[in-house]
């Protein structure tokens, strides 16, 4: 009689992982969404953001990026850390403009559906401010 209690403790465990395994997966369809807007990514890393939203974290060529997707797959945005030398011009003559050096702490590109824009933790003197620039270089937001 202990062998068909062993193997129903055995399949409920069975069943636990794959239902906990299959809820730390992305659904089918945002995988291949995944796949074709990033098909030479490397070493995918997944994440359930909540509302059906994903996040996948992965390499490519020498960066690590960060890519939402929702429910449907659509994609929603990347985020890349970049150096300040692939900042566009613009930003560089507003960044000289108002600010006597800058020390980067942090420097994200974001590329979304409705364009490129950039995000800029710099520390200056003694304070640390957030900068917000759109794709052509124009700041639109900043804060302390």
């Amino acid at each position: 009689m202990k062998l068909p209690r062993i193997l129903r403790i055995a399949l409920a465990k069975s069943l636990y992982l794959l239902v906990n395994f299959v809820q730390k997966s992305p659904h089918r369809s945002i995988l291949m969404a995944f796949r074709y807007r990033y098909p030479k990514a490397s070493f995918p890393t997944w994440a359930f953001q909540g509302d059906g939203v994903w996040e996948v974290t992965f390499s490519k060529g020498t960066k690590e990026h960060c890519a939402i997707f929702d429910s449907s797959g659509n994609w929603l945005g990347t985020r890349t850390i970049i150096s300040r030398n692939m900042l566009p011009t613009k930003i560089w003559a507003h960044l000289k403009e108002h600010f006597v050096k800058p020390d980067f702490l942090k420097i994200i590109q974001l590329s979304m559906p409705q364009g490129q824009f950039y995000e800029l933790d710099i520390y200056e003197g003694t304070h640390y401010i957030h900068l917000y620039y759109d794709g052509k270089g124009n700041l639109y937001d900043q804060g302390i």
